[in-house]
């Protein structure tokens, strides 16, 4: 049984509606999410009467917290270097890699 033309075109214009929709939201959560600014307190202003300036110390402290705790995991620790280093480059290969053998 074919489609009604008048249900094709209800079909569309609800397939259109629904990109509408989806191409609004993406660019909702691309604003909000990736392209606003982040909100920091203002010059003045502290946090429960901390300075700003306080605030992003404690931040820098707390990112270089994070980074000496992955240093210190255990898997870490057991990596081990397998070669020499640093690697000397030598001649490999052909003079011209497209000649047939």
């Amino acid at each position: 049984m074919p489609l009604l033309p008048q249900t094709t075109q209800k079909r569309q214009q609800l397939l259109i509606y629904m990109l509408v929709v989806v191409i609004v939201a993406t660019a909702v959560v691309l604003y909000f999410g990736f392209f606003s600014a982040p909100t920091l307190p203002e010059e003045g202003a502290g946090v429960a009467g901390i300075s700003a300036e306080v605030v992003k110390i404690g931040a820098v402290v707390e990112r270089i917290r994070t980074l000496i705790l992955v240093l210190d995991d255990p898997s870490f620790k057991n990596l081990k270097v397998h070669g020499d280093l640093p690697v000397k480059p030598d001649r490999t290969g052909r003079l011209n890699p497209f000649m047939p053998y």
